[in-house]
């Protein structure tokens, strides 16, 4: 599953739509991150990676559960 999210994003991080490859890059950074957690995956840390597990799923739910705001028209002209 992860591996398909990653396929489908990766020509999404380069889109010229600044809020798109924003997005996109942010799960991209998710995805990462859980393969790595799940590498270090053993009998001995399993519980260490759970409550870091838990900990970034908590994150990432505060940073999106807030809907985004528009971009003021003038900021967006002054993004390159």
């Amino acid at each position: 599953m992860l591996n398909l999210i990653v396929t489908s994003l990766v020509p999404l991080s380069e889109c010229d739509e600044v809020e798109v490859q924003e997005r996109a890059c942010n799960v991209l950074g998710l995805v990462l991150l859980l393969n790595g957690i799940e590498e270090w995956k053993t009998d001995d840390v399993d519980w260490r990676i759970d409550g870091k597990l838990r900990e970034i799923v908590r994150v990432m739910s505060d940073a999106f559960s807030e809907e985004l705001g528009p971009v003021s028209m003038h900021a967006q002209k002054r993004v390159s």
